[in-house]
């Protein structure tokens, strides 16, 4: 059995968990025409929210930031991984010190964190689905939150000792498996190809011959690698998206280390990534259990680090 299978039913059995989904929560919602068991009727019970207080409040944050669901709704599918990643992050967004710690635990060398002015709702040290404001920015057309670009799954700014600024953007992966290359067309390699080769960060000598750069989930990394390099060459860009003038970038990847059709069974995908990039320090892949270790023990947190550890992390 995969992991993917695993996990999906895990999910399945923990519909009938009060502490994890309210009672009544049902599955066999419709998927392209079809009911599936893993699908819930009602996207919103997929949200840890909406066990609490504030059910509404993520669906409030993408409305108002004219962030786009993937698929155009809030999924009901148990395996999303925007849904993982809203579900570990965005209860604590707010908090400086957790975030802080969470940060810390992956560099000590960072000291502090900064709120994040990209959004027109909730100031917080957190943002999601975020993209550049800038019209065409990496010849893309018009950004659109969570659709058609590169839209980064979440983003923190950090300070280091040094004062040095650093963009760090997070990629979030659940049940994914490494997919083939039947996506590599001529427009993306019109859209990307004199990037790589003008990156400083990408090693590529010829972004056309070189294939890698072009199969996922490698394709995926390229562009949030450029992303995040244009932000840190371009003053313009860090200035229009008031990104405290980052300098620098570390780029955070967040995969379950039992997903072994993603990572590979001896990690031969980090180790291909990296070997696709000049400074190999600047790309960090983590278990999220392994990312949320520094504020487990933390008390106002321990009914999220509960949630977290029995849905997604047995």
């Amino acid at each position: 059995m995969t992991y993917k299978e695993r996990q999906k039913q895990h999910q399945i059995n923990l519909l009938s968990n009060p502490r994890i989904f309210i009672p009544g929560t049902e599955g066999y919602g419709v998927f392209r025409e079809r009911p599936y068991p893993h699908i819930l009727k009602n996207g919103k019970r997929n949200l840890y929210l909406s066990i609490t207080e504030n059910e509404e409040e993520v669906c409030e944050y993408f409305k108002k930031n004219d962030i786009h669901w993937w698929g155009g709704k809030i999924t009901g599918n148990l395996l999303s991984s925007q849904i993982a990643c809203l579900n570990h992050l965005f209860s604590i967004r707010k908090d400086k010190d957790l975030v802080l710690k969470i940060i810390q635990g992956i560099d000590p060398d960072f000291v502090d964190v900064f709120q994040l002015k990209n959004d027109k709702y909730q100031s917080q040290y957190i943002s999601f689905e975020v993209v550049v404001k800038t019209d065409n920015f990496m010849n893309e057309g018009k950004p659109k939150r969570g659709a058609r670009c590169t839209s980064i799954d979440a983003l923190i700014i950090a300070q280091r000792k040094n004062g040095e600024k650093c963009l760090i953007p997070i990629e979030w992966k659940y049940t994914e498996q490494e997919k083939s290359n039947k996506f590599e067309n001529e427009t993306r390699h019109r859209r990307y190809d004199e990037l790589i080769n003008e990156s400083q960060y990408l090693r590529s000598t010829d972004a056309k011959s070189d294939k890698t750069l072009y199969k996922e989930p490698y394709y995926e990394l390229m562009r949030q690698t450029l992303w995040a390099e244009l932000i840190v060459k371009n003053e313009a860009n860090n200035e229009a998206n008031n990104w405290h003038n980052v300098t620098d970038f570390l780029h955070l990847h967040v995969v379950p280390n039992d997903n072994t059709a993603y990572r590979g069974r001896n990690g031969e995908m980090e180790e291909k990534w990296k070997s696709c990039l000049e400074d190999p320090k600047k790309y960090k892949l983590i278990d999220p259990s392994e990312l949320f270790e520094p504020i487990k023990k933390e008390a106002k947190c321990q009914k999220l680090i509960d949630y977290l550890n029995e849905r997604y992390w047995k």
